[in-house]
């Protein structure tokens, strides 16, 4: 019988050992992705010296707009004006997903008065990340910004 008891307690010691080692698998097939816009960007846009530099006015309303996609879809915007360093971070992302970031920094136009135009915004800077594989842990997800030049049609009737 002391045979039994000891084989009985070896089992149920294994079985308790692979449901935490199961546990423990199954939490870390999540993970996450980052987009760090650092100090360094940010002076980019204060010091643009382009033609058409931005106003004061317009440096007071920038956001920032982040969205994966691919197996993750999910978008995350930020004021630039309270946060000069902001990091976007997108947790609870599967382990060996492939996805795809777009960043985007607009004005935020709060002078138009058409309701069609309610959410209007000026896009300044764009760009996308390339194709990435989530591992566990922390990810970096690297996107180049780009200026985006606006132009302004006109049309005439002849």
């Amino acid at each position: 019988m002391p045979q039994n008891q000891f084989i009985h307690k070896i089992a149920i010691f294994l079985i308790s050992t692979l449901s935490v080692l199961f546990l423990f698998s199954s939490c870390s097939n999540k993970s996450s992705v980052t987009f760090r816009f650092g100090d360094a960007k940010q002076g980019t846009l204060k010091s643009r010296s382009d033609s058409n530099p931005l106003s004061s006015e317009e440096m007071e309303s920038l956001m920032l707009e982040v969205e994966l996609s691919g197996d993750f879809n999910a978008t995350k915007t930020v004021d630039l004006a309270k946060n000069n360093s902001p990091e976007i971070t997108f947790y609870n992302i599967q382990v060996d997903s492939i996805i795809k970031g777009k960043a985007s920094i607009y004005i935020k136009d709060e002078y138009i008065d058409l309701p069609e135009l309610e959410n209007a915004r000026q896009v300044v800077y764009q760009g996308t990340s390339d194709e990435i594989v989530v591992f566990p842990g922390s990810n970096d997800l690297p996107i180049t910004l780009k200026k985006v030049y606006a132009i302004d049609v006109y049309f005439m009737q002849i």
